[in-house]
């Protein structure tokens, strides 16, 4: 969660620490005129990210696997049920609710950027995206990981994301130049160019990034990602197809209030149900 220090100490607020924390965070923001999270659905992607986050906190890890399997899932455990509750208080409480199906992430992401949202759930390729351009500078930037909720059940120590990757596509005419393309792209020169400002977008290449040119908080995120135990996978990946467009659907429908978690989980089951 990328937060804008200046708008925290207006509200007289601190990193939260808990998930009641977050929640209390967002109703004093509210009271100095701000939006205390910019969030845009309409691609339907961004509400994965805070759902993934939830899951792996509140659903164990062999159970999340099992369940990203169509032939032994069952959806079962009451975690799912219980971040689902947790993700749509996030959303009344703390965003522009409902509305946020009609409001892009690239929206989001510039009220972030131009002060009239104190935080942004983002991706780390989104640091320096966040200061870029607009009134928040890099100084105001902070970030912290999503809080753990209260009597979690899963992973606390997990974190939501995967790496961006390159595909070349095997018919086409010109593979030699993509592959040669893509040698020049991750080479470790390259790769400490796109790790550093205006990219920022971290190299998995040895030698492709270099702390010395990169932002600060884009490196203290890369500590968290390497301190962290599991990397929870997007649901629209980790998913056979008619499984991960039940949770985006589902997702959006939860917020647009047409649909509860239980029936969001429902729809899940079905999906997975019909993937075998």
């Amino acid at each position: 969660m990328g937060y804008n220090k200046s708008l925290f100490k207006k509200a007289g607020i601190a990193e939260p620490k808990t998930f009641d924390d977050l929640l209390s965070a967002c109703a004093a923001l509210k009271k100095t005129g701000v939006t205390p999270i910019s969030f845009g659905n309409k691609e339907g992607w961004p509400g994965v990210h805070y759902a993934g986050q939830l899951l792996a906190y509140n659903v164990p890890q062999a159970t999340l696997e099992k369940d990203f399997v169509p032939a032994t899932a069952e959806y079962t455990d009451p975690g799912y049920v219980e971040s689902l509750n947790q993700y749509k208080q996030i959303i009344d409480e703390c965003s522009d609710g409902s509305g946020t199906n009609g409001s892009s992430y690239a929206s989001a992401l510039q009220q972030f950027s131009n002060g009239k949202s104190a935080m942004y759930y983002q991706e780390i390729i989104e640091f320096d995206q966040s200061t870029a351009e607009g009134a928040l500078k890099r100084e105001d930037f902070g970030f912290f990981k999503l809080p753990v909720p209260k009597d979690a059940k899963g992973d606390v120590k997990a974190i939501e994301g995967a790496p961006e990757g390159y595909m070349i596509n095997a018919a086409s005419k010109n593979v030699p130049l993509a592959i040669d393309f893509m040698r020049f792209v991750t080479s470790p020169e390259n790769g400490k160019i796109l790790s550093a400002p205006p990219y920022g977008q971290p190299s998995a290449t040895v030698g492709g990034y270099s702390a010395e040119s990169m932002n600060p908080t884009v490196v203290d995120g890369l500590k968290v990602i390497a301190d962290s135990s599991y990397l929870m996978p997007w649901l629209d990946t980790a998913n056979p197809p008619r499984v991960a467009a039940a949770w985006l659907s589902g997702l959006q429908a939860l917020i647009g209030g047409s649909m509860t978690p239980e029936q969001v989980m429902e729809r899940v089951k079905e999906a997975a149900a019909s993937s075998k």
